[in-house]
């Protein structure tokens, strides 16, 4: 049974705007944030405000950034599955269990699941031409691989804002990449499995609902 996406997708985007959004918040001063009152440092309610409010907005990023890793492998082990309603002649290279679990193998991790995601998405669409890989796929990967990248130099060079805030742009994009491409999945899939169902029911000689 076809599993639909849509409404995971949009669950997903939610998420990941999340996780964008506190992301670019913890890199602005605190007086931008909670007033010139903050940055003195004679004002203990005020050092104690900030940081209570910087855990917070960190928190929920970090929540976020959870909850949008675990929803969009949810999301991907969904997809691969609707692949065997849409296709149960063939044979896939990626089952939906690799699907998951290589994004958690060291090195391979930078290949194999963008491998898995274009074989999902060569076959979403009944048409072959329309399932060709597209741009939008590959630049997914490689922003994703670059703003990972960019991660790691902020970490280690923390005190440096200008570096912090480019990894945030990179990471903003990878996220708004990664959005489009689960969002034009979601409702191939979603659109082919209404088509699929109504040519089994025609075919059996029922007449689908209209609506």
């Amino acid at each position: 049974m076809v599993k639909p996406l849509s409404r995971l997708a949009n669950v997903l985007s939610v998420s990941l705007a999340i996780q964008t959004g506190t992301g670019f918040l913890v890199l602005l001063p605190t007086d931008s944030l909670f007033g010139p009152s903050t940055s003195d440092p004679d004002n203990a309610v005020a050092a104690i405000v900030t940081v209570l409010a910087y855990a917070g907005v960190l928190g929920i990023g970090l929540v976020a950034a959870l909850v949008s890793a675990v929803l969009f492998l949810v999301w991907m082990f969904r997809a691969a599955m609707n692949l065997r309603f849409f296709e149960p002649n063939v044979t896939f290279q990626f089952t939906p269990a690799l699907c998951v679990v290589w994004w958690f193998v060291p090195i391979a991790h930078l290949v194999q699941p963008y491998r898995a995601m274009k074989e999902i998405w060569s076959h979403t669409w009944a048409d072959a031409e329309a399932g060709r890989a597209a741009p939008l796929l590959g630049f997914w990967w490689a922003i994703w691989l670059v703003s990972n990248a960019g991660d790691r130099v902020a970490m280690a060079l923390d005190s440096n804002i200008w570096i912090g805030f480019v990894s945030s742009v990179l990471d903003a994009v990878a996220a708004i990449a990664c959005a489009l491409v689960v969002r034009q999945i979601s409702t191939a899939q979603d659109e082919r499995a209404r088509t699929s169902t109504t040519d089994v029911l025609r075919a059996s000689g029922i007449t689908p609902a209209a609506g």
